[in-house]
């Protein structure tokens, strides 16, 4: 996750190709969505990038 908050500092991504293509990831919509579950489901986690706490 930190990667892509950290290339998306440089430029928005435009599409989730332009996310799989700039940081070499397989389907990074499941990634995502794994990552927005987490954060519903109440895993404390450092920091929230989805969700409101």
């Amino acid at each position: 996750m930190q990667a892509i908050v950290d290339e998306r500092k440089g430029r928005p991504f435009t599409s989730f190709a332009d996310l799989e293509l700039r940081l070499h990831l397989k389907n990074p919509e499941r990634l995502i969505v794994g990552r927005i579950e987490q954060e519903l489901s109440g895993v404390e986690d450092k920091y929230r990038l989805f969700v409101a706490a």
